[in-house]
């Protein structure tokens, strides 16, 4: 029974430890994508599609209509 218990704690620590490096590294990756992405009044617009802020500079657009990839602008502009 004991082992059992220092196993389950052991795997505690660890997954806890691999949750807290996710969380570490994935502020790192956004702000640096965040500062990269921001045009040069520093707004953003969202894809009608998929929800996802992208640049107006970087971004497909249609319609007056902002969209992160071709992928969503299609969908978008392709009748129901």
């Amino acid at each position: 029974m004991g082992m059992l218990l220092r196993a389950v704690v052991l795997l505690f620590l660890v997954l806890t430890a691999i949750s807290g490096i996710r969380r570490i590294f994935g502020m790192l990756v956004s702000s640096g994508r965040d500062s990269e992405s921001l045009n040069s009044s520093g707004n953003m617009v969202k894809d009608p599609v998929c929800g996802t802020y992208v640049s107006p500079q970087t971004a497909f657009s249609a319609r007056n209509e902002f969209f992160c990839s071709e992928e969503c602008r299609t969908k978008f502009l392709t009748p129901r």
